[in-house]
């Protein structure tokens, strides 16, 4: 939700943009979205002259909008699909829908912007108004649910808001951003399209929301995940599309044959693993050069491997070879048995302050910023913030100095902890 006020001279207008969403009432249930963009205009002060547009740019701005009327003053788009409606006249000047219009004291319309399956009418300012107080109401309480952080609070708060904002309602899908192009640096050309899920970034994002209490997000995004890798061809690819790699609901498809198709689809998978450790590859950053062995890659077959172990013990499967994943993770990394944080309070907490008070007005990071503070690259971006929640939930927990180490195996053992 987002409230701006435009004035000049004597006059002031209003503006309120938001995505209509609703609990599925359940208070533990997900959000739902109505698949509504709304904007509310409404004149707070004096007479004013206000005149907006609805200018679609399909096909990265490469394809021209074409709307065309489907009666009672909507408007309606084929590919994709979009349908438009407002309570003011809404004309169309080539490609582009508008309403010009005067609006006195107090007056206000609402113009509405639906896509999927939402009901095609008109919003006028009444119905705006409930919709807007539900979407409060169902975001307050998502947020409600979560676990308090003392380091930062309502900056991990607004992180977490983002973070489940990034989740596409009909897939379970994570993107990296919703927006794309923006460059890395001025003038530069490392401008991607971040309107993707790339599963690294995923994962991390479910494992902040988890140390939230979050957990709904993570097994929704887990279904898609699945679908990903029952769709494929063996091995999975880095990321996917907000609707996955076949196009459809990835998030409602689950592997055959229950918990029997969950693991012999481990089994592949791990099983892969298992034999393409010793190969270079691209890092997890995704390198553009030459192949190349790199510890990062190494250190993640072997949570692979190992997680492969526990998961196919939780799940029963004594077909798999337990063994040589075993031998396997051996070889690919020495990793430690326990870990703890080495830096506490007196060291760390003035980094994240300084970079709170970056944020903006807004309370979102990009993907980079300029030494100035300027904001680069996509925004805002789930990187940053799923940072922003791990320095804060580490520092919480730096005056015990095996408190995350507590916390993850209660995590891998199925309890919750804090």
């Amino acid at each position: 939700m987002l409230e701006s006020v435009h004035r000049t001279g004597d006059a002031a207008v209003t503006v309120t943009d938001f995505l209509a969403v609703a609990g599925d009432g359940d208070p533990a249930g997900p959000l739902a979205a109505r698949h509504l963009l709304v904007r509310v205009v409404r004149a707070t002060g004096g007479t004013a002259d206000v005149r907006i547009g609805i200018d679609a740019r399909p096909g990265y701005a490469r394809e021209t909008a074409r709307w065309r009327p489907d009666g009672d003053g909507t408007w309606v788009h084929e590919e994709p699909r979009l349908w438009a409606a407002a309570d003011r006249p809404l004309l169309r000047s080539g490609s582009v829908l508008g309403i010009e219009t005067s609006l006195g004291p107090g007056e206000g319309f609402a113009v509405v912007l639906g896509y999927a399956d939402a009901p095609r009418r008109a919003v006028g300012v009444r119905r705006a108004g409930e919709l807007l107080r539900a979407t409060r109401t169902a975001w307050e309480t998502w947020s409600s649910q979560g676990d308090d952080i003392g380091t930062g609070l309502a900056h991990v708060r607004r992180s977490a808001l983002v973070l489940r904002g990034l989740m596409y309602d009909e897939s379970g899908a994570l993107v990296a951003a919703p927006t794309t192009s923006l460059p890395e640096t001025i003038g530069g050309e490392r401008n991607w399209d971040y309107r993707y899920t790339w599963h690294r970034d995923a994962a991390l994002t479910v494992l902040a929301l988890f140390r939230l209490g979050h957990a709904d997000e993570g097994v929704r995004y887990m279904r898609f995940l699945l679908h990903e890798c029952v769709s494929g061809s063996g091995r999975l690819r880095p990321m996917a599309g907000h609707q996955g790699r076949a196009g459809g609901g990835g998030g409602r498809p689950r592997p055959s044959g229950g918990v029997r198709g969950l693991a012999a689809l481990l089994r592949r998978y791990v099983d892969t693993v298992s034999t393409l450790w010793r190969e270079p590859d691209h890092g997890v950053w995704e390198i553009r050069g030459p192949l190349r062995h790199y510890v990062g890659s190494k250190v993640m077959t072997w949570v692979c491997l190992d997680r492969g172990v526990r998961l196919a013990g939780l799940l029963g499967d004594e077909s798999a070879p337990a063994h040589r994943w075993r031998r396997a993770a051996a070889r690919s990394c020495s990793a430690p048995s326990s870990w703890s944080p080495r830096w506490g309070r007196r060291d760390g907490s003035s980094r994240p302050a300084r970079l709170c008070a970056e944020a903006g007005p807004l309370g979102l990071f990009s993907e980079e910023m300029a030494p100035d503070g300027t904001a680069l690259g996509n925004y805002p971006q789930a990187f940053t913030h799923l940072g922003l929640i791990e320095v804060a939930a580490n520092l919480d927990m730096a005056g015990s100095r095996e408190a995350l180490h507590q916390w993850a195996t209660g995590r891998s053992q199925g309890r919750s902890g804090s």
